[in-house]
């Protein structure tokens, strides 16, 4: 008999969501479309987490909008939504349902790398109570949580060193991929003329920035990879993201490759003067200055500037940012300073920010993420997630200084990223951006826990043995 009644209740339900399925796609086609596929996204990740990181982060920043028709096409009177919009919901729905219903992952949460992100979404989801545009901070506060889910996901008990580096395959696959076929689509139109004079490539259906945020992910971590295993491929893979960068032509992805590439110097200098990774970072170096500076100067100032020029302009700070075209960056950053004023302690909820340039200018992009994160949750939140991020940045030093095998593969990319992260959050929207650069700073973070924990569990052991040896042999009493 329960059998049957199980039986009847799953038809009902499979009938009533054919029925729904049916009336939506002839009501509303790519809405139905799109709410079946977040229902797939969500149930696969429910059943396999692990694959579906995998496949986010191949993904990186390919836009899925055209799969409902282009970009925030479905529901515009709530802001707009898409097939990316979607799969956030349903891959952050389903991450989150991982780690709430599994023991040893809540635990985790409460772990050192884990904790201040944690204290951190939890205020940033309370100031959704007095804001003034909650359906906006809520999109951004699944912006935010997802990197944290996806480092819960990779860094949870059970994985081992091979599976996050069998993840850092994907990733790479994914880049090498995406690189060979863009050009394609780069001849059919996927690209802008900057002055009538300078080419900017993109990706179908995304901006030049995104494209190159992610692409300095994998030009970081072809580094780490050519630092520790020596091998030309990623030398490849490295100049040819290198030459995309380039083509891209993105001012503050020009200057965050810099210091991204500077960490990575630094990193490789104090630890054991790799001169095969200093030499490769250094040529990854001149061959961008080579391609992209010209433009890049052009760009910034109007006209190109001579050496004498230039350093005249770096040694007078106040000279320097008069001089740079901020593309109206500046009355943007004066109107959120005077949101900031309101509230600066507890800031004024999450989504306040795009609130207050709506309101003044009809601009809903902060273009700084330090001043959005102010003026959204106060200088209480700017606290947490600054002690968020050195969570991270603990947990990869950590592992290196464990001595952990092969954590140069994830500790310096990790470290190079977020010190790329600290330069781009400055002019433009890096929390926006989780499929082509936020994740990857989880992903590598959490790559390194899993290191240092099979580090520290290889040193207990042999302890173990010897003290269970010598209580055998009578010695311990």
């Amino acid at each position: 008999m329960n059998w049957y009644i199980r039986f009847s209740v799953a038809a009902a339900t499979v009938a009533v969501a054919i029925l729904a399925t049916g009336y939506g796609l002839a009501a509303s086609p790519l809405l139905a479309a799109g709410a079946v596929l977040g229902v797939l996204v969500l149930a696969v990740t429910l059943a396999w987490p692990t694959v579906v990181v995998a496949v986010m982060l191949a993904l990186g920043p390919i836009n899925l909008a055209f799969l409902t028709g282009g970009a925030k096409e479905l529901l515009p009177g709530l802001g707009g939504l898409d097939m990316s919009g979607i799969r956030l919901v349903g891959v952050s729905a389903g991450l989150s349902m991982v780690v709430l219903t599994r023991k040893d992952l809540l635990q985790a949460l409460a772990s050192p790398p884990a904790r201040w992100y944690v204290l951190f979404l939890a205020w940033a989801g309370a100031t959704l109570a007095f804001s003034p545009a909650p359906l906006e901070g809520l999109r951004l506060l699944l912006k935010l949580a997802y990197p944290l889910l996806l480092f819960m996901v990779v860094a949870a008990p059970e994985r081992r060193p091979d599976e996050v580096r069998r993840l850092g395959d994907w990733t790479l696959w994914g880049a090498t991929l995406l690189l060979l076929i863009n050009p394609i689509f780069v001849v059919n139109g996927s690209y802008a003329m900057e002055s009538n004079e300078w080419l900017r490539v993109s990706l179908p259906g995304s901006h030049h920035n995104p494209f190159s945020f992610y692409l300095l992910v994998i030009l970081l971590i072809c580094l780490a990879r050519f630092r520790s295993r020596a091998q030309l491929r990623y030398l490849l893979l490295g100049g040819a993201a290198v030459v995309w960068i380039a083509l891209t032509l993105t001012r503050i992805t020009f200057l965050a490759s810099f210091v991204g590439i500077a960490v990575v110097a630094l990193y490789t200098g104090l630890a054991d003067r790799n001169w095969r990774a200093l030499t490769a970072a250094a040529a990854f170096g001149f061959l961008l200055g080579s391609l992209a500076l010209e433009g890049v100067l052009v760009r910034t100032f109007g006209y190109l500037p001579g050496p004498g020029q230039l350093l005249g302009l770096i040694v007078d700070p106040v000279a320097l940012y008069q001089a740079v075209n901020w593309q109206g960056r500046e009355t943007i950053w004066g109107i959120l300073l005077m949101a900031f004023r309101v509230s600066p302690v507890v800031g004024s909820g999450l989504g306040a920010s795009g609130a207050a340039l709506q309101t003044a200018m009809r601009e809903g992009v902060a273009h700084n993420e330090y001043l959005r994160l102010a003026v959204d949750t106060g200088v209480v939140g700017c606290l947490l997630y600054s002690l968020a991020v050195w969570g991270w940045i603990r947990a990869s030093l950590r592992t290196v200084r464990r001595g952990a095998r092969g954590a140069e593969e994830f500790a310096m990319p990790a470290l190079a990223v977020i010190g790329a992260w600290a330069v781009i959050a400055a002019t433009d929207n890096a929390f926006d951006y989780y499929g082509p650069f936020t994740q990857y700073a989880g992903f590598l973070a959490a790559a390194c826990v899993v290191l240092g924990r099979e580090t520290e569990e290889e040193t207990s052991a042999p302890i173990s043995a010897q003290v269970g040896s010598l209580a055998g042999s009578g010695a311990v009493r």
